[in-house]
Order: structure tokens, then sequence, then C-alpha cells
């Protein structure tokens, strides 16, 4: 048949040039109710599958991915988008329901060039900190290709830590959750710590070459370290 779309000839369900199915039609209230969240999110395999999988086995995931699997899943810049949003949305909801105050917002500190800066920024960084962590992907990947550039790219490393990153924020997700039952402060220190074990997990087997010995132990043990010394400095 001739495509709709783009005029390709081709057999199947859809077109070999464009994608395009073979079988669009007059927009319905199935169209509406699954085809289009279905292209958006592909909600049926897309979103939940690549969480599934990051969570199952997350460093054979990644390098799936990265040799060019990548046909199952959410493309790693909409995950972390969506996971982002999303965390923000459930701890703004927490937040107001607990009651809590931004302590950033009301800190008193020296008049000074640097002490005014951070002032001006701690409220919006407290209210949005997911903000901070992607801002935090391309530094932390930085440091990453610097240990491990003989394996993958810089390019390759950002994908890697924005898929941990979007991890990250399920984590911070069920802390929040967590939280309501306490009817307490949200503490991001057991949050961090699962972070950064499971980037020294993930690392290990992603990017130390074959075979392991002390050497790459040391080298993501180090990694590591300065990933978490960067993470501490930027939140306090």
């Amino acid at each position: 048949m001739q495509c709709i779309n783009c005029g390709n000839t081709f057999e199947g369900r859809f077109c070999s040039a464009c994608g395009q199915s073979a079988h669009s039609g007059r927009i319905t209230g199935s169209y509406v109710l699954h085809d289009m969240p279905h292209s958006i999110l592909h909600v049926d395999k897309g979103l939940f599958y690549t969480m599934k999988e990051l969570f199952v086995r997350p460093a054979a995931t990644i390098a799936g991915y990265l040799a060019g699997q990548r046909a199952k899943h959410f493309k790693p810049l909409a995950y972390v988008v969506v996971l982002s949003a999303l965390s923000s949305f459930v701890a703004h909801l927490v937040r107001g329901y607990l009651g809590s105050h931004n302590d950033l917002a009301s800190i008193t500190l020296e008049r000074n060039g640097v002490n005014v800066f951070i002032a001006s920024v701690a409220p919006f960084f407290t209210h949005y900190q997911n903000v901070f962590y992607f801002l935090m992907i391309p530094i932390i990947s930085l440091v990453t290709w610097a240990f491990f550039h003989k394996r993958y790219n810089y390019w390759e490393h950002i994908v890697v830590n924005t898929f941990l990153t979007a991890q990250f924020n399920l984590l911070l997700i069920v802390g929040h959750v967590f939280s309501l039952w306490h009817r307490g402060s949200f503490s991001l220190t057991p949050m961090l710590i699962l972070f950064f074990i499971s980037l020294f997990v993930v690392y290990s087997k992603l990017f130390a070459l074959p075979p392991a010995n002390r050497t790459s132990i040391g080298r993501t043990s180090a990694a590591i370290l300065l990933v978490g010394l960067l993470y501490i400095t930027g939140l306090s």
C-alpha cells in the first residue's frame, strides 16, 4: 500500500520509510484514550519498562542502551524530565499536607557578595531541588568521563548519569511518600546514601575494564567520592 504520510510504497503494518501506521483512520474515542497517551509516554512499555529494567538490572540495561538496544526504552532526557516533574509535584503535595516550611528561605547570612547570591537562589533550589540534580548531570558526567574515558565518550556518560539521576528521583518520590507516615520532615540523607551505593554498583559493572582488580575498584571509589563531594557541597 501507499503511505498517506510520505507516499512510500510498503507492505506490513507500518511504513518502512517514516513509521506511519497502515491503519490510520478517523480519530475516535479509542484513539484519544489509548493511542495519544501511548504516543506521548509509551505507557504500555516504554516508560514503565525502562523504570523496571533500571531497577532490576541497571548496569546491563544502560549498557544495552548504549550498544543500540533502544527500541523499547524511553528516551533518557524525556525520562529524567518526566520523573523530575513527578518528584517535584509529589514533594509539593507532601510539604503542603505536612505544613513544612522552607528553612533556607529565611536563613540569615553575613552580607557579602557570595552569601547574598546564596540567599537569593536558596529558596528556588529548595522548592525545586530537582533542578539542581538535573544541572548536576553534565558535571558528574565530566567526572566519570575523566575516570573512565576509555570505555565511553562524554556524551555516553551523559546518558548514563541521566538515567541514574532519573532513578534517584524515584527514590525521592518514595522518600516523600514514606514521610507521610511519620508526619515529620523529609530527610535527604538516606536517599543520598542509597543513590551513592547504586552509583558505585553501576559504575563498577559498567565502566570498569576486565579483569576487575584493586585498581579498577579504587578508581570507581575515587569517582564516587568526588561525585559525592560535589553533591554534598552543592546541597550545602
